[in-house]
């Protein structure tokens, strides 16, 4: 379906005329038009006629003065006027100027052997203030919503404007509401705005689409949704739409250039709403081994090569470079655009970019993913405390490096380290023993003998304890031929899986240690670390805090410490759905942070500040 919309003109008689049209896409379409609306509607039915199909409705905007009934001009006028003039100052008078334009559309139907649009008028006063646009452009809206709803989902409205005649600023607002029916309707369509261009030199004026122009106002809007909200849609579909007008085959080149940068953008836009922290800093500062370069240096390339360009999408693209850049200046200030080996080292000034665009979400997402990286990048924690190399990861875990600060760091200054260490030293003991046992022929009595053996010697009390507490197991294996169940301190039971004592040696050396745990701890492996976790947290700050726990860069360490604690907090009870599923642990952590000055609550700009303050000095 095609609907045309014009806002109709008067008739100034004494310039009257009756002069020639042709479109400038094809030049061969021609037509004659003595109102200003006239020739655009009439070239418009020309060309979809020529396409087999048609114009369905017009939309007339009327003024008053356009509504009102033209008279005769005087007598001193009419003696003015050429023959040509006279005879159509007889077709005018008695006519208002919309009956005339009406009239004249209908004997071109004729002419051009087609059928008769359908006439809808919307008035329009002709001093319109505010309120008159508004109602005027939402009646308009009404008829295409209508139209929107009878075509359906599979069919498709297609808007012509014509801007040349009528009130003009009703234009900006009219484009303006196309803009939005575009975005929210997907079967209306603005297919043509078009002005003319009158050539006192030619005796045929040129009629012209210049939707591109209207549509200006767009890209700002395109531009601000990208930079303040990280949404991509109306930009592409802004560079889209002008690609389609463009009809020249000398720029193909240059649109594959700006479909590449749109396309890294689009990818931008995507990380921060989806929160990708690695791909966020792989985008603004591009990969480590320099096989793609990040986003300021794609963009100032294109500016680069078409800085001389006479094409008008490569200047209105580059202007759309200049205002991205501005947005983006924080990120890069003092960097080298296309060095990223340590691109880790700008993680803070992301981060506070971010919250200066409050996208607390993606920040709050960055800081807990990425920040442990860059203090093991920059060496706050001792390589001898925690070795990245060795810390191993399970499906929970993000990365090593979150798990090397906030369960590895946070654990040894805890003291939590000394059960682990313990745990291994009693799991090397028994194997060696096992080894030396399983050589024999009885396996099983060489094992409890080569154990009192070393029972028997000066060892540490609590070794020595934990070496009973697996003879009796070892013993309960010999004695009932079938696994043991050991009873827990919290009266719950740890069965041991396997069936005989060969299969529990052998599952010990492949690292399992979670039957070792229970029979020394008489608790489940990491049982007492899950619960109480924020005590444990709040307990390796204060070991560094008083001393108990003595690091380098002790004063760096704590503040990461107290405030990467501060911001899981913050996570932990974003995702809370009420107050009343804040635990007792996670209460005294709180509370704790406030006496360190640091308050947990979810005051928007308070969250904001906690961010800032992690990452100062940095």
């Amino acid at each position: 379906m095609n609907i045309m919309i014009t806002n109709v003109s008067t008739i100034f008689l004494p310039k009257i005329s009756n002069s020639k049209y042709s479109l400038s896409d094809d030049p061969e379409i021609i037509t004659d038009g003595v109102i200003t609306n006239e020739a655009p509607i009439k070239l418009i039915m020309q060309e979809l006629k020529k396409e087999n199909d048609k114009l369905d409705e017009i939309i007339f905007i009327v003024s008053k003065k356009a509504a009102r009934e033209i008279k005769e001009p005087s007598v001193e006028a009419l003696q003015k006027m050429d023959k040509g003039q006279l005879e159509l100052v007889g077709d005018v008078v008695g006519e208002t100027a919309v009956s005339y334009l009406k009239k004249k559309i209908q004997d071109a139907a004729v002419k051009y052997e087609c059928d008769i649009p359908e006439m809808k008028e919307v008035s329009i006063k002709d001093e319109p203030d505010d309120k008159d646009v508004v109602k005027c452009i939402m009646k308009v809206q009404d008829r295409l919503l209508k139209k929107s709803e009878e075509v359906g989902e599979n069919g498709i409205v297609n808007v012509h404007i014509e801007a040349n005649g009528g009130i003009r600023y009703v234009m900006v607002m009219l484009t303006s509401i196309m803009n939005v029916l575009e975005s929210q309707y997907k079967n209306i369509n603005l297919q043509n705005v078009f002005s003319t261009v009158y050539d006192s030199g030619s005796s045929v004026n040129m009629v012209r689409n210049t939707k591109s122009t209207y549509i200006s106002a767009q890209l700002v809007a395109a531009v601000n949704e990208f930079t303040n909200y990280g949404r991509i849609t109306s930009l592409e579909n802004y560079f889209d739409m002008r690609h389609s007008m463009d009809n020249s085959k000398d720029t193909w080149l240059m649109w594959n250039d700006i479909d590449k940068c749109i396309e890294k953008l689009s990818e931008i836009s995507e990380a921060l709403q989806l929160c990708r922290s690695s791909v966020i800093l792989e985008l603004f500062y591009g990969k480590s081994d320099s096989s793609e370069f990040g986003i300021n240096a794609i963009l100032n390339k294109f500016k680069e090569e078409y800085k001389n360009s006479d094409f008008a999408d490569a200047k209105i693209f580059s202007y759309v470079i200049d205002i991205i850049n501005k947005q983006y200046a924080y990120l890069y200030e003092n960097i080298d655009e296309n060095d990223n080996k340590d691109a880790i080292n700008n993680l803070p000034r992301v981060i506070k970019w971010c919250v200066d665009k409050d996208y607390i979400q993606q920040a709050i997402t960055i800081y807990i993913e990425k920040m442990p990286e860059y203090y093991f990048h920059n060496e706050y924690i001792d390589k001898k405390i925690v070795d990245l190399n060795n810390v191993e990861i399970g499906q929970m875990d993000s990365s090593k490096a979150s798990k090397g600060f906030y369960t590895e760091l946070y654990e040894y200054c805890a003291g939590n380290v000394k059960e682990e260490s313990f745990c291994d030293k009693v799991k090397q003991k028994v194997l060696k023993i096992w080894n030396k046992a399983k050589t024999q022929s009885s396996k099983e009595s060489a094992f409890i003998r080569e154990m009192n053996l070393a029972l028997e010697k000066k060892i540490d009390a609590d070794l020595k304890k934990a070496l009973e507490e697996v003879k009796e197991i070892v013993a309960f294996y010999i004695n009932n031929n079938k696994p043991p169940v050991i009873k827990l301190k919290n009266n719950g039971e740890h069965p041991i899986k396997a069936g005989k004592l060969e299969g529990f040696m052998n599952s010990l050396d492949n690292g399992n240690k979670n039957d070792l745990y229970a029979i020394i701890y008489k608790c489940e492996n990491n049982e007492e670390k899950q619960s109480n976790t924020y005590e444990k947290k709040v307990s390796a700050i204060e070991n560094l805090v008083r001393g108990k726990v003595k690091m380098k860069n002790s004063d760096k360490l704590i503040h990461a410490m107290k405030y990467y604690l501060a911001v899981k907090l913050i996570r932990n009870r974003v995702n809370h759905a009420s107050e009343k599923d804040i635990s007792e642990d996670e209460k005294m952590a709180i509370s704790k942070m406030e006496e360190y000055g640091i308050i947990i609550d979810m005051n928007f700009e308070n969250i904001k500040n906690i961010l800032l303050q992690g990452i100062k000095e940095m």
